[in-house]
C-alpha cells in the first residue's frame, strides 16, 4: 500500500489465493474486528424487535375492508332509521 492509501494502517482481510496470513490479521480475526457479519446480525435483530408492532400489507388491506364494511353498514343503518322516522311522521 502506498502512503496515500485510505486503507493505510487498517487491518485488511485475507486476499483470495494468499496462503500466508499476517499476525495483525490473525489477531484482528480473533478479536472479531473483521467480522462485520456479527455486527449486522445484531443490528438486524434490534430492528426486528422494534418493528414487530408494524402491520403487514395483508393486515392493512383487511383493516381497509373492515373500515369500508363498517362505514357502509353505518350508512345503511342511518338510512333505515331516517326512513322509519319519516314513516312515523305520515
Amino acid at each position: 500500500m502506498s502512503s496515500r492509501s485510505p486503507l493505510r494502517g487498517k487491518v485488511q482481510p485475507e486476499q483470495p489465493g494468499r496462503t500466508d496470513a499476517s499476525n495483525a490479521e490473525l489477531s484482528a480475526l480473533i478479536n472479531r474486528q473483521l467480522d462485520s457479519h456479527h455486527a449486522i446480525d445484531k443490528r438486524v435483530a434490534v430492528l426486528e424487535a422494534e418493528l414487530k408492532h408494524l402491520a403487514t400489507k395483508n393486515e392493512v388491506s383487511k383493516a381497509k375492508l373492515w373500515a369500508a364494511t363498517g362505514g357502509l353498514t353505518a350508512l345503511v343503518s342511518l338510512a333505515l332509521v331516517v326512513l322509519g322516522y319519516l314513516r312515523l311522521l305520515r
